[in-house]
């Protein structure tokens, strides 16, 4: 048996590759060891769950700190099976968030478990849930060659979410299994308008000042310019206002559409006018659109009231966005009903919890299978500014700003992110790089886990 040992050693590894990964816990700890990481538990991530984001991973492996060359190596090693790999430090605060808070059991290793959370926590994450359901997930089940049944799927995770924090004898009938879109989005958006429009401020504050604001970027202007000569007047009776709003903080490339109606708008006219504006925005430039609206090109349409709530309680999984709405939206047509919205604080130290919780989510991702783009996003956008942030600097300082910054730190991966930033193919819609992450990785993939390690040093 021991001359036939070197036999059975050589076709290990070609078996191995003919049969596919191990994605067992098991499989999982025997990788990470061998990548050189010394694993601690694995669990059965939030995936597949109804009103999770699709960015939520399958397993999450927490282990002991290592260098990140060598956590790099092993997300890239398990990429394609949704593993998310974390620090003790990093699983502390990620357990926090909208994800952590739906993790299954222990399957390998010291069982883990996150910190109880009150009530009215509990019922803002699963707001927050039901919100990015609205916010990412619905847009494109609703663009050009979605699958019909894509959009039933979704207004029926968010009606389930719903339920749980709202009297379901207030909301619309459920459309018929053959209802056509618009009469799916038009009880879809009755659903949220019961949902989120008794949400009011719970801390009180003082928002940023009224004149508060960033530019329109020459992308952003050109846009509004086409877009406001392309609208015709019937349309514009139908809305209050129409609104470009940024997507979460640091993101460049995930802008939505909102149209804002009055809260006692009929539902099927609401419906249709998204629909009609969505046929507007697709005779527009199509390296414009593409580049602005990364995330669906498709437009959301929401009673006034409805968008305060999401306002006011910041009803976001990554909260901050409540902020970039507030610096960086930009009035297209209409009046500008958004500040009176904006009452209570702009964000609290756990809002910036949740968002680096969130944004933790996301690199994950982008390792498992993201894309060019989501990887720059985070590098340059994203983990700058929340690191920015927990420092105490300005939120309303321009990102250039912050690349200087951080390109005079002595940490050598955060000086190159700040020396490197201006660069990169990321920022301007028509540069924006829809490749694979995998090339971006290759050089990057260390640096981006290391800026994730300095957001968390930063807040202590």
């Amino acid at each position: 048996m021991a001359r036939r040992l070197p036999v059975l050693r050589a076709v290990a590894g070609p078996l191995q590759r003919l049969l596919g990964p191990d994605t067992g816990p098991d499989g999982l700890v025997a990788e990470a060891r061998r990548a050189g990481l010394t694993p601690l538990s694995v669990l059965e991530g939030p995936a597949g769950f109804p009103g999770v984001p699709s960015d939520a991973p399958s397993k999450v492996l927490v282990h002991e700190p290592a260098a990140p060359d060598v956590r790099a190596g092993f997300l890239t090693s398990v990429a394609g099976q949704g593993v998310l790999a974390l620090s003790t430090r990093e699983w502390e605060i990620w357990s926090e968030g909208c994800s952590g808070r739906l993790i299954g059991p222990t399957a390998w290793g010291t069982v883990l478990g996150a910190d109880t959370e009150d009530d009215d926590e509990g019922r803002r994450r699963r707001l927050r849930q039901a919100a990015d359901l609205i916010w990412t997930a619905l847009p494109p089940t609703l663009d050009r060659g979605a699958p019909p049944d894509a959009i039933r799927h979704v207004a029926s995770a968010f009606r389930s979410l719903c339920s749980r924090e709202t009297l379901p004898s207030r909301f619309p009938a459920i459309a018929p299994a053959d209802a056509p879109a618009d009469a799916v989005y038009a009880a879809l958006l009755g659903v949220a308008h019961a949902t989120f429009a008794g949400e009011v401020a719970s801390e009180p504050g003082t928002p940023l000042p009224p004149e508060a604001g960033l530019p329109m970027s020459p992308a952003v202007e050109r846009f509004a310019r086409l877009l406001r000569a392309d609208v015709p007047a019937h349309l514009r009776a139908d809305l209050l206002g129409l609104y470009l709003l940024p997507g979460p903080l640091g993101a460049a490339h995930h802008h939505r559409l909102v149209a804002v109606v009055p809260d006692d708008e009929p539902l099927h006219r609401a419906a249709s006018l998204r629909r009609r504006l969505h046929a507007h925005l697709g005779m527009l430039p199509r390296d414009l659109v593409a580049g602005l609206f990364h995330g669906g090109l498709a437009p959301l349409v929401l009673t006034r009231a409805a968008l305060w709530g999401h306002l006011r309680r910041r009803l976001w999984r990554r909260p901050l966005r409540r902020l970039s709405i507030r610096l960086d939206g930009h009035l297209l047509l209409g009046d500008d009903v958004l500040l009176e919205g904006c009452d209570g604080l702009d964000f609290t130290p756990a809002d910036l919890r949740h968002e680096v919780a969130a944004a933790i989510t996301a690199t994950g991702a982008v390792f498992a299978g993201g894309t060019a783009g989501q990887a720059r996003e985070l590098l340059f956008g994203c983990w700058p500014r929340i690191i920015s942030l927990l420092g105490g600097g300005d939120p309303v300082t321009p990102l250039a700003d912050i690349h200087a910054d951080l390109a005079g730190r002595t940490d050598p991966a955060v000086s190159r992110v700040g020396s490197g930033a201006a660069a990169q193919p990321w920022g301007d819609p028509l540069s924006l790089d829809r490749g694979r992450a995998e090339p971006v990785l290759r050089d990057w993939g260390p640096t981006l886990i290391r800026m994730q390690e300095v957001a968390l040093e930063v807040l202590g």
